[in-house]
């Protein structure tokens, strides 16, 4: 991720560059309400909202490259990416979403919900170290579209963006549905992808536990089973015993009323 300078910005809602602008104007150039705000989490964690940010980028391919603006776009991937930072950040930041949008930005927020499209953009457009799913940054940013899905469903706007940058960091981590412990969650972006919801059905601990009692289940299972069968081999040993035992007493038996009828035999033959 870019090490970026901050410029002034507290009277940024007023002067037409804070967040509900940005988002009203991705919004203008073909962006999606559910995709705005994704974008818009992303730009948070990107740049803090600032359009006059620039910075030297440690991962990019090639070592003397800059980032600018926004989405702090690389000169290695965008050579004229300096020229969207002028020092007038209200032209900047709509020169800025423009270009996003010409340059694959609106395929790459592709998602029926907010988090969504933040955790798309994020590992198709931004592609930083960890902006992979499951990443950090990946779930940083999707933790930031539920804060800004908050404010474009209440209408209630930070008032400059070093503000956003603070709610967002506070209340946007992410929702239990973004915990890196949960292995189940839904996700509903609400109307328009605002007032939704992101809740983890059940977390991978949980599963944890879950499988373990399934092994002891399934271990006392086959106890039973085994013991079951123990019982019917000692069963069937016992009647085997006792058959063997009714077939021997038969045949001692048979023996003997031979042996009294040869001494009857002998008896009349004297």
């Amino acid at each position: 991720m870019s090490v970026y300078t901050s410029q002034e910005n507290q009277s940024s809602r007023q002067a037409g560059y804070g967040p509900e602008a940005i988002f009203n104007e991705l919004k203008s150039v073909g962006f999606s309400a559910v995709a705005a705000v994704g974008v818009l989490a992303n730009a948070l964690a990107e740049s803090q909202l600032d359009p006059e940010a620039s910075a030297s980028d440690p991962t990019s391919a090639d070592p003397g490259a800059m980032s600018y603006g926004l989405w702090q776009f690389n000169t290695g991937t965008y050579p004229d990416a300096k020229s969207l930072v002028t020092g007038d950040p209200v032209k900047d930041m709509q020169a800025q979403v423009a270009f996003l949008a010409n340059n694959g930005g609106i395929k790459a927020a592709s998602g029926t919900t907010y988090t969504e499209t933040a955790g798309n953009f994020a590992s198709g457009f931004e592609r930083c170290a960890t902006c992979s799913p499951g990443g950090a940054s990946y779930q940083q940013r999707v933790g930031y579209a539920n804060q800004v899905a908050q404010w474009a469903s209440s209408g209630d706007w930070p008032a400059d963006n070093d503000l956003a940058v603070d709610q967002a960091t506070i209340g946007g981590g992410g929702g239990p549905g973004n915990a890196a412990d949960c292995a189940w969650h839904v996700a509903w972006g609400g109307v328009l992808g605002v007032g939704g919801f992101n809740a983890c059905i059940i977390s991978k601990s949980e599963l944890r536990g879950l499988a373990g009692v399934g092994l002891l289940l399934g271990g006392a299972f086959v106890g039973l089973i085994g013991i079951q069968a123990a019982a019917i081999v000692i069963g069937l040993e016992v009647v085997g015993m006792g058959v063997l035992g009714k077939l021997t007493g038969g045949a001692g038996r048979a023996a003997a009323g031979a042996a009294r009828v040869t001494r009857s035999s002998q008896e009349l033959a004297a």
